[in-house]
């Protein structure tokens, strides 16, 4: 069997590579049976679909076999050029398929004899350009082949892993994507189907949050400390998680007593107890709750407290942990980003491997609510079909698959699901569930990243 890696462009390779592109390159010498005849004879090459090729509903007519459409099909006639059969007969793009081919003189096969013992199998072949932060592990995607020869890619590295310059949280992933590429220097020969994978420490960007919190003189009488719950964690750079705040002790008629502006001396992150928190190797902490500790007030604070009226006021506006994600995968370009570390605790994490599965998953085009068919006979669009196990949000961010998950009423989430692309704890999935199996095979994954759910361009690419 000979691999025919069906995205790639054989031109942009120097010299070109015959094993990329959609057209198998067919040769056979002609016999003369006196000089000079090989120069008007007439040849063919017949395409052989194998038994268990993909179904042509699922494929556009750009991604068919040669003459499909013609009666007898699969026949692609031959140059002769100095006594020698030429020809480039075009092959189906789902991963999987396979073609023999034969050769004859007459277009009706009457004397169609075999070519000898190539069979084409349909592979895609993705490139990789790996980048990660020092003191960052990588994961090279090229040994997750249980994952990718299932659906028929190879994932092939271009060049060496480059180390990138450490940053705790990635919160833009278009400064590590130019970084990596300086590394490289040389744009890459495949740019559509090349995908820049880095691994960075941790996935993040500080969001911010508007805190309000009231207390009676009550509250204070067993301890001088509370606790203001919110919902987030704390941006843990060290004392970064605060914008702007103060504290106001008012009387009964709501006028303002006294005002603590230098919120720091009196407030900080939890950092112990039963609320959510966690300290960074930074030093900060990630926190659910903000400690305020009345006892630093001072006496006017005491003041009120002693008046036994009113209300004490904390406002404050934090920065808080936003967009957190264990990877990340473009839209708009081929481009991979897989964390290191939990976002939250900082912990090292486990399993990375189903991560990066996932996020190629994505890459590849993965995500589809519906999926297109296309008219069996000339392959022109007819209609799509709706991919069931879709679905959006629900504990992750964008579009995912339920396959195996439970709809938890509860939480709102999906949990518990059998396939690698669910959207969220990825590291407990296996693989790719049989239906995204089926939807990668038929993947044209000739313009990586370029997804979007609602337009299709992915698929619309094939109908040009």
């Amino acid at each position: 069997m000979s691999k025919q890696y069906v995205n790639l462009n054989p031109t942009a390779e120097n010299p070109p590579r015959d094993e990329y592109g959609q057209t198998v390159k067919l040769k056979a010498s002609i016999a003369e049976t006196k000089p000079g005849a090989a120069d008007t004879a007439k040849a063919f090459f017949f395409i052989e679909p194998g038994g268990k090729n993909m179904d042509f509903k699922y494929l556009p007519k750009s991604g068919r076999p040669a003459a499909f459409y013609q009666d007898p099909k699969y026949i692609v006639p031959a140059d002769v050029i100095d006594k020698n059969a030429v020809a480039q007969a075009q092959i189906s793009i789902a991963g999987g398929d396979t073609f023999t081919f034969k050769r004859g003189k007459e277009r009706d096969k009457s004397d169609s004899a075999s070519y000898g013992s190539l069979e084409a199998v349909v592979w895609r072949k993705v490139i990789v350009r790996l980048g990660h932060m020092k003191g960052c592990t990588p994961i090279d995607p090229t040994t997750l082949t249980k994952d990718f020869d299932p659906v028929f890619i190879e994932v092939e590295k271009d060049g060496a892993d480059h180390e990138l310059t450490h940053a705790s949280f990635v919160q833009d992933e278009n400064a590590v994507l130019v970084e990596l590429a300086g590394k490289y220097g040389a744009p890459p020969t495949q740019p559509f189907c090349t995908v820049p994978t880095v691994f960075v420490d941790r996935i993040a960007s500080p969001g911010q949050l508007d805190v309000h919190e009231f207390y009676i003189p009550e509250e204070f009488e067993r301890t001088k400390i509370q606790y203001v719950e919110f919902d987030g964690l704390t941006w843990p750079m060290g004392n970064e998680w605060l914008v702007s705040g103060e504290i106001e002790a008012r009387d009964k008629d709501n006028k303002v007593r006294a005002t603590w502006s230098d919120l720091l001396k009196h407030v900080s992150p939890r950092t112990s107890g039963d609320g959510l928190h966690f300290k960074h190797p930074e030093g900060g902490y990630a926190s659910s709750q903000l400690k305020l500790d009345a006892g630093t007030l001072g006496t006017a604070f005491d003041d009120w407290l002693k008046a036994g009226e009113g209300k004490l006021k904390i406002t404050a506006k934090i920065n808080i942990l936003s967009d957190v994600a264990n990877g990340f995968s473009a839209n708009d370009k081929p481009l991979v980003v897989v964390a290191v570390r939990d976002p939250w605790s900082g912990a090292d994490r486990t399993k990375m491997d189903r991560t990066v599965v996932h996020e190629f998953g994505h890459a590849f085009g993965l995500g589809h609510k519906e999926v297109p068919l296309f008219d069996a006979d000339k392959g022109d669009p007819a209609g799509t079909e709706k991919n069931g196990l879709w679905y959006v949000q629900k504990g992750g961010q964008g579009p995912h698959c339920h396959t195996g998950a439970t709809d938890n009423a509860t939480s709102g989430n999906w949990e518990d699901g059998s396939c690698v692309m669910l959207g969220y704890a990825a590291t407990t999935r296996k693989t790719y569930c049989e239906k995204c199996i089926s939807i990668l095979k038929r993947a044209p994954l000739n313009k990586l990243g370029l997804v979007t759910i609602n337009k299709e361009e992915w698929w619309n690419m094939t109908n040009t």
